[in-house]
C-alpha cells in the first residue's frame, strides 16, 4: 500500500518549512565562518561500516559536519555529523525516538538537536547525556561543536 498525501508518516508541509529554516540559518553561518558544510535530508551518513559493508546508516533531517572532516563525495558519507538534527512528527513513537537518539550520540555525533514542532521545543543532546531543552525566546549557543552558532528558537519556529 502506498503513502497517501496525509499520511501522519510523511514530513509535510510543517516539517519541509522548519527543516528550510533550520538550512538557511546553520548555512549562513556556516559560509560566514568557514566553519564547515550544511547538509539536507536526502544526505546519507554511514554512521558504523565502510563501502561494502554498512552495519549503521542514517539520514538526519540536517546535519553539519566540520571543515576538516568534510571528505567530498559523490556517495555517502562515511562518518559521523558534527551535528544531526531529527524534526519529529506526532506520529513518531517515543521508543524508536530515543533509539536513533542513541545511534546518533554512540557513533561519533557530538551534538543532537530534536526539533519538536508541536510544542515549539528544541531538545539539544551531548555525549555525556546531558540534555537541555529551549523554549521560545532562547537562544542556542553552539558551543564548540558550532562555534559561534547563536540560534534563536523564535527565529526556527517563525
Amino acid at each position: 500500500m502506498g503513502l497517501g498525501k496525509d499520511d501522519p508518516f510523511m514530513g509535510g508541509e510543517k516539517h519541509g518549512w522548519i527543516e528550510s529554516i533550520l538550512i538557511h540559518l546553520l548555512m549562513t553561518w556556516a559560509l560566514a565562518t568557514k566553519a564547515g558544510r550544511v547538509y539536507g535530508g536526502d544526505t546519507m551518513f554511514v554512521l558504523d561500516g565502510e563501502p561494502g559493508y554498512i552495519r549503521l546508516k542514517r539520514q538526519p533531517d540536517v546535519a553539519f559536519m566540520a571543515a576538516d572532516r568534510v571528505q567530498p563525495s559523490t556517495g555517502y558519507v562515511y562518518g559521523a555529523p558534527d551535528l544531526a538534527v531529527e524534526i519529529i512528527s506526532p506520529s513518531e513513537r517515543p521508543d524508536d525516538i530515543q533509539k536513533k537518539l542513541r545511534e546518533y550520540l554512540q557513533n561519533g555525533v557530538r551534538m543532537v538537536w530534536q526539533v519538536y514542532p508541536e510544542s515549539r521545543e528544541i531538545v539539544v543532546h551531548l555525549p555525556d547525556s546531558t540534555a537541555r531543552t529551549y523554549q521560545m525566546g532562547e537562544v542556542i549557543s553552539g558551543g564548540d561543536v558550532l562555534p559561534g552558532l547563536e540560534l534563536s528558537i523564535t527565529e526556527v519556529f517563525a
